[in-house]
């Protein structure tokens, strides 16, 4: 994971988003513990970025797809229907989370 993989794929992720803006991108990474400094420095359009390097056992790590797919799919719908479907939201935020997903379903 480089700066210029952030770079590149986040300037994709930006130019999909301009004519889809539901889809949701980012990384998986599964060498390394913690999302790195430069992710959060150069990232403009990647929606999420998982550190997999502390996921040991195959259940933990078929866990912890499962809820960030469901998250990123729930997120994605909702995306869907302000686009298209008329909702009208009165609050946007995004949130850099730490550790939102770890293996035992717990959030620290």
């Amino acid at each position: 994971m480089t700066t210029h993989d952030v770079l590149t794929y986040s300037a994709k992720a930006r130019k999909h988003k301009q004519v889809y803006p539901y889809l949701r991108y980012g990384f998986v990474v599964s060498e390394v513990e913690f999302v790195p400094r430069r992710f959060f420095i150069h990232n403009d359009a990647l929606d999420f970025f998982a550190a997999l390097g502390n996921i040991r056992r195959p259940k933990e790590l078929d866990r912890f797809f499962a809820r960030l797919i469901k998250a990123e799919v729930e997120t994605s719908k909702r995306m869907e229907s302000v686009t298209f479907g008329g909702k009208r939201p009165s609050l946007f935020r995004s949130e850099g989370l730490l550790n939102q997903f770890v293996a035992s379903g717990a959030s620290r």
